[in-house]
């Protein structure tokens, strides 16, 4: 009989392949296994990242899957999901054009030379969203 004794980063890889090799099964497992048991998901965690001042306050178990492909599902394949979807995107790609529309007014205000007026004109903002930028970062225009 023959004894092989790992390093700590050798057992560390091959704790690592077996992680990426768990099956959902395993992913149910172990939420079962570690809900409500802080203690024990915190000596887990330390020994797969090496960690071993790694301290948990609290635990957020994975989301539950079945519900997340349900949801998708409603969103996907029914009508009042598709519109809430559709009304998502669009608040989204909303914002998205906001931010944008604020990062011209800062560049505008940075350089200084344009009015409030001009500055809302050439970024879509309001008069009033510049002045308030121009407040928030300290950037006064001409």
């Amino acid at each position: 009989m023959s004894i092989i004794i790992k390093t700590k980063e050798q057992q560390h890889q091959e704790d690592l392949i077996r992680l990426a090799n768990f099956r959902p099964i395993d992913d149910d497992f172990m939420r079962v296994l570690l809900k409500d048991d802080l203690p024990l998901a915190q000596e887990i965690l330390r020994i797969i990242l090496q960690k071993d001042d790694l301290v948990l306050l609290s635990e957020q178990p994975q989301y539950d899957m079945k519900r997340l492909a349900e949801k998708t599902r409603y969103l996907k394949e029914t009508p009042k999901g598709e519109s809430e979807m559709c009304k998502s995107m669009e608040e989204a790609m909303m914002e998205t054009r906001k931010m944008e529309d604020a990062i011209i007014a800062l560049k505008l205000l940075k350089r200084g030379k344009m009015t409030f007026d001009e500055i809302a004109e050439d970024s879509g903002l309001t008069v009033e969203e510049v002045t308030e930028l121009a407040k928030d970062y300290n950037l006064m225009p001409v």
